[in-house]
């Protein structure tokens, strides 16, 4: 490998990383229900306030704290680093976090005995895979999870360059392990490879070594559940509902998952015939002189345990519905088995050539559709204020980002005039205005309350019923007032004497 080319290639790198995400967050990160809990429990913590979700009442003086269990704690600490925690700051963070992504592709590549310029040019195309223009377009803790997931998959790679088990490979991975799941609760699935270097190394003090890493791991975890229990009284944190779909139901979102991702309706026979080849071309001397015996196997097992998981535990409790996010990391591991089988060198058995041009089928439409989102997601931004990114075949992601809702206020109420919202974590967000929590309705407690807030405080309602309440309550008080619609919500503004 010439150093020379290695740093031009990771500039260049860089470059397109920063290029890309430009074009993915022309406005900072975009934001789902999840991003703002994410961000408001990074805020408390910045704030001193412990791993919590906060929400300020008008009828309460401080904060009201709740203890905050649903996700892992290590996204949002990293948050914790940025100057401030906002949507453009999230967005330099994943630009960082996408960039150690790409590299960490780069680098597996290489490994398995790609040369540089192809080893850049994969590692170029997986800007083009829909899981990626997804997961990096949004603030959500998948940014952090895939590039673990990925640098994950590198250290494995460097480890099986060696005969003899290298402790400092095996120290480095159980960290990058135990930070999988301390991202996302379902990253202890990956705890599945120590089996399998346990299974591969047959030494007795490699084994022992692996033993006590993989027992490291799982006390990690383990104390991070028993937490949960004590405060919560659940394991991961909050009560999950039982699902209403069952196995068959999930396992059919996730082959729809699959055809979108890859923008083929015959992508999972590809993939069957792709395993095939690749398992009969195990042998080759090139493969084992580059590690793929080893490498290419645990990144199909890990892709494939990883979906299975997924369906098992969506048809067991009713969390969110499968689809690109939630796939993702599976998504990503197919990317970069295929990536690996895609180039055909000289020395090659007829399965490898065979392998190879299974890969290239089913790299040319995924890259196609990727390519197609990523054209159009800057004329979305635009004219409908999302980046219109799809869940699955039905449905796009919500965004709360950029919104007109600021824009309009700012001609309506003064500057610093705040408001009460039934949704106040969303609307603190889109509006960038301080916004309390109305708990259900009007009461003299809240009206007395009014006295103390700036001129023009208004009320933010999203729900219509909700709406209509407090209209009549003010009516019955007769208390004067304005109010007017504003993208689905009613804008409510009390007058009373001292403003008339």
């Amino acid at each position: 490998m010439s150093k020379k080319i290695m740093w031009i290639h990771l500039l260049l790198l860089a470059v397109t990383c920063l290029v890309y995400m430009s074009v993915l967050n022309p406005y900072g990160a975009a934001t789902t229900p999840d991003s703002l809990q994410y961000l408001n429990i990074a805020q408390t913590l910045k704030q001193g306030f412990g791993y919590h979700s906060s929400v300020h009442y008008l009828t309460e003086e401080t904060l009201r704290l709740s203890q905050q269990r649903s996700w892992p704690p290590l996204y949002p600490l990293v948050l914790v680093l940025l100057p401030e925690v906002n949507s453009f700051w999230v967005a330099i963070a994943s630009t960082i976090l996408l960039y150690l992504s790409v590299v960490s592709v780069y680098a597996i590549l290489q490994l398995m005995g790609h040369n540089q310029l192809m080893a850049l040019l994969l590692a170029l195309l997986l800007l083009l895979q829909l899981p990626v223009i997804t997961v990096y377009t949004f603030a959500w803790s998948e940014t952090l999870f895939l590039t673990l997931l990925l640098i994950s998959i590198f250290i494995m790679g460097k480890i099986f360059q060696t005969e003899v088990l290298s402790a400092r490979g095996l120290i480095s991975l159980t960290i990058v392990l135990i930070a999988l799941a301390y991202t996302r609760y379902i990253g202890a699935v990956f705890f599945l490879n120590f089996a399998i270097l346990f299974y591969i190394y047959n030494g007795r003090i490699s084994r022992i070594k692996i033993f006590a890493a993989g027992l490291v791991a799982v006390s990690c975890f383990g104390i991070l559940l028993w937490n949960n229990w004590t405060i919560t009284g659940y394991l991961s944190g909050v009560e999950r509902q039982p699902s209403q779909q069952g196995w068959w139901e999930n396992t059919y979102q996730s082959y729809e998952v699959l055809q979108l991702a890859f923008g083929s309706p015959i992508c999972l026979i590809l993939f069957g015939v792709l395993m095939i080849f690749a398992w009969k071309s195990r042998e080759n001397e090139q493969q084992k002189k580059h590690g793929l015996k080893n490498l290419l196997p645990i990144i199909g097992i890990n892709a494939v345990v990883y979906t299975a998981a997924i369906i098992i535990l969506r048809a067991q409790s009713g969390f969110d519905q499968i689809d690109i996010r939630l796939l993702s990391p599976a998504l990503v591991l197919l990317y970069l088995f295929i990536a690996i089988l895609v180039v055909v060198r000289v020395k090659t058995s007829k399965y490898q050539k065979m392998a190879a041009v299974v890969a290239a089928i089913l790299l040319v439409p995924a890259i196609y559709e990727g390519l197609m989102t990523l054209k159009q997601i800057p004329d979305n931004w635009k004219t409908a204020i999302n980046p219109g990114l799809k869940m699955d075949r039905r449905y796009a992601y919500n965004n709360f980002t950029r919104n007109d809702v600021a824009e309009k206020l700012m001609h309506l109420l003064p500057k610093e005039a705040v408001l009460i919202s039934d949704r106040a974590r969303i609307i603190d967000h889109i509006t960038g205005r301080k916004t309390y929590q109305l708990l259900s309705d009007v009461d003299e407690a809240i009206l007395f309350s009014w006295g103390r807030l700036p001129k023009g405080s208004s009320f933010f309602i999203t729900d219509a019923s909700l709406a209509k309440k407090i209209l009549s309550r003010l009516n019955a008080m007769e208390i004067k007032f304005r109010y007017v619609e504003i993208a689905g919500s009613i804008l409510i503004q009390p007058i009373f004497a001292k403003e008339q």
